[in-house]
C-alpha cells in the first residue's frame, strides 16, 4: 500500500542524490529555497519504504503571471517505477497547491519523463532545452 505525506528535506536528499545526481553526497544535492519556510516536500513510501521524492518550491514561471509553484527533483527509486507513487505524490502536491490558491504548476521535465507529466495534464511550454551535466529538458507547466 502506498501512502504519501509531507516529509523534511534530510529524508529526500539520500534519495535525489543517488537518482538525480549520480555519485553526488546528500549535502551536495541542498537546491537554493530548499530550506524556506514555503517549501514542502513530499514523500511516496510503499510499506514504510520511500520510494518517489519531490520537491514544491514558491516560484513562479519567469514567462508567466499570477501566484505559480515550481516542483523540482521528482524522482522514484527505479524498481518501483510503475507502481503509481509519482501520480499519488503529483495529486498530492496538487491538492496542496490548490488549496493554498496557487494558480499553476510548473517544471523542468527531463525528457525521459514528458510521457508520465503528460498524463497528469502538464504540457509542453518550451522546446527542447540542455542542462549541462544533467540532460535534455521541456518547460511543462498544468494550469489549476
Amino acid at each position: 500500500m502506498i501512502t504519501v505525506k509531507l516529509i523534511n528535506l534530510e529524508e529526500l536528499l539520500p534519495l535525489r542524490a543517488n537518482i538525480l545526481r549520480h555519485g553526488k553526497k546528500p549535502k551536495e544535492v541542498i537546491f537554493p529555497g530548499d530550506e524556506n519556510q514555503d517549501t514542502f516536500h513530499v514523500g511516496s513510501f510503499l510499506y514504510g519504504e520511500l520510494i518517489t521524492i519531490g520537491s514544491f518550491y514558491n516560484e513562479s514561471y519567469p514567462y508567466e503571471t499570477g501566484y505559480g509553484y515550481r516542483l523540482r527533483s521528482m524522482a522514484s527509486v527505479p524498481i518501483h517505477r510503475g507502481k503509481g507513487g509519482g501520480r499519488l505524490l503529483l495529486d498530492f502536491g496538487i491538492n496542496k497547491l490548490t488549496s493554498m490558491n496557487v494558480l499553476y504548476l510548473w517544471c523542468n521535465a527531463r525528457e525521459n519523463a514528458v510521457g508520465f507529466y503528460e498524463k497528469m495534464g502538464l504540457k509542453k511550454i518550451t522546446t527542447v532545452f540542455e542542462i549541462p551535466g544533467v540532460g535534455r529538458h521541456f518547460v511543462m507547466k498544468i494550469q489549476f
